[in-house]
């Protein structure tokens, strides 16, 4: 009869991608425990999974209700509006964010990714250059690296737009730890399907990305390719 820990179960079923038992672990921690602010934030999470951006809206209000110093429920209400393309919102929550707590280092990795799905990757570039400046524990070459970096992918938007960030941002990622989700949205964003495919195969076999597959806006391009919707139904989301 704890909230908390069917709540907490819920959020391990995310994890597995067992989709159908993670909705009534929520259902049933809100039954129990209407009240528990954490169970509202996973739940909105989950909901903006599935594209039920009205219902994962109004989760994560109620969890800043409930807990309005919360500042990882200040964030998700800004990743919430993101996954529902309400940009504008979600750079607001997230610059809110960032008063409440200016080293919250995942609420400036988010307001990047903002930036990049409006095409501002300007703004994009100097939020990640801020979040790296800002870690504390990181070892001195790693920030001198990722600085290169930054005006690396800088100078390619400036010669050759959106496609040269692009592409940059892709050779620094295949040096380093070619992280599925992320590659999958690049090839993506360049056009090239067949890789794109690839990887995205990779992120369902690893679970990778989150379990954002379904609504992430970098992947809007291929939503009408057939093996995206394969994709889909296989990982359990709609298609």
């Amino acid at each position: 009869t704890l909230g908390e820990a069917h709540a907490a179960l819920a959020e391990v079923e995310v994890s597995e991608w067992n989709w159908p038992a993670a909705e009534r672990g929520f259902e049933r921690a809100l039954e129990l425990n209407p009240n528990y602010p954490t169970a509202h934030h996973w739940y909105a999470e989950y909901l903006s999974r599935f594209g039920r951006h009205d219902e994962a809206i109004r989760e994560i209000r109620r969890a800043q209700d409930l807990d309005p110093l919360s500042i990882p429920i200040q964030m998700i209400a800004g990743h919430v509006l993101m996954m529902a393309r309400r940009y504008d919102e979600a750079i607001a929550e997230f610059k809110q964010t960032l008063e409440m707590d200016p080293n919250f280092h995942l609420a400036r990795l988010f307001l990047s990714e903002t930036y990049i799905n409006k095409g501002m990757y300007e703004e994009a570039l100097n939020e990640a250059e801020k979040r790296v400046t800002r870690l504390q524990d990181a070892p001195e070459g790693q920030v001198a690296r990722q600085r290169e970096n930054f005006a690396e992918m800088r100078a390619a938007y400036r010669q050759s737009g959106a496609r040269g960030f692009h592409e940059k941002r892709l050779e620094q990622q295949k040096r380093g730890q070619k992280r599925p989700f992320l590659m999958a949205r690049l090839y993506v964003q360049l056009g090239d399907n067949d890789l794109a495919f690839e990887w995205l195969e990779k992120v369902f076999e690893k679970r990778e990305g989150d379990g954002y597959l379904y609504v992430d806006p970098q992947l809007d391009p291929v939503r009408g390719d057939p093996r995206f919707r394969e994709l889909l139904r296989k990982a359990g989301f709609p298609n």
